[in-house]
């Protein structure tokens, strides 16, 4: 007997949070998580921690990030998109919902604000796919992915609904920050995971663009009446106008006589004797 397990996983503060706790000062895009590895770990942690515990299996991953505008930040997009696309599967979908920012006006053109750009309506999806995952009857375990306290209310119905619900974090011992979670009106349980989990959870591939060859510039244009000049170890051939007189010029091909009449077999003649046979 086995366990169904799905997670929902609210990206961004799952992404960040591991960053600022395990790669603090490198860049973000190194802290990046990739949710089947993600939840496949959680599992291999609560399968080593449940001795004589059915064993728990991964059936459902949903993942909930803000996208920025293409206006504001393509390259961004262009690597969301990707990532999105690599991310999916039979048992991950990933939803993108768009950022949102304050506006200046620029030359008659509405330009966002970087600085202002933010994640709206992201906690509501993960709360409400959450309710929905235990409502549903089809997993044992429901576990959500996030340190963000406004999804307690979620949590809170998602425990009344009747299927077990709890939450995962990352844990460091040396870093306070990292200590507690989310409260909610009943106790549940909290899956810690630490510096080693994370590291088996990253996803190292790259989704820059590949570089263009760099090819070497053509060379330059001839002069007008300039002639290539010959491959090493060839001797150029001289041009017609530069045969000087008196040198030995090619013997010309004499033609080729013309056919004559088609020639015929000479006509054979029989004589038959005339004598009467006795």
């Amino acid at each position: 007997m086995v366990k169904k397990m799905a997670v929902v996983i609210d990206y961004q503060n799952l992404h960040l949070t591991g960053a600022e706790t395990f790669l603090p000062g490198r860049p973000i895009h190194e802290s990046l998580i990739h949710p089947h590895k993600f939840a496949e770990r959680l599992a291999h942690v609560k399968n080593t921690k449940n001795d004589g515990q059915p064993e728990v299996v991964v059936t459902k991953v949903a993942v909930f990030r803000g996208v920025p505008l293409a206006s504001d930040d393509p390259d961004a997009v262009r690597r969301n998109l990707a990532q999105q696309e690599a991310w999916r599967s039979d048992l991950v979908d990933v939803t993108l919902r768009p950022l949102t920012y304050e506006f200046t006006w620029t030359d008659g053109v509405k330009t966002p604000i970087r600085e202002t750009r933010r994640e709206k309506g992201v906690d509501v999806l993960c709360a409400l796919t959450l309710v929905q995952f235990s409502r549903s009857g089809d997993y044992d375990i429901v576990v959500l992915a996030s340190r963000d306290t406004d999804l307690a209310p979620a949590i809170d119905e998602s425990m009344q609904c009747g299927t077990k619900t709890e939450c995962v974090k990352w844990f460091d011992p040396e870093n306070k920050n990292t200590l507690g979670g989310i409260r909610a009106s009943r106790p549940f349980w909290t899956t810690s995971l630490g510096r080693e989990d994370f590291l088996a959870c990253l996803d190292t591939r790259s989704y820059e663009p590949p570089a263009k060859p760099d090819f070497p510039p053509p060379p330059p244009p001839r002069p007008a009446g300039t002639t290539r000049p010959p491959a090493e170890g060839k001797i150029p051939r001289p041009a017609s106008s530069q045969v000087t007189e008196g040198a030995a010029q090619p013997k010309p091909t004499p033609p080729r006589p013309k056919p004559g009449p088609p020639r015929t077999a000479p006509a054979i003649i029989r004589t038959v004797s005339s004598t009467p046979s006795a």
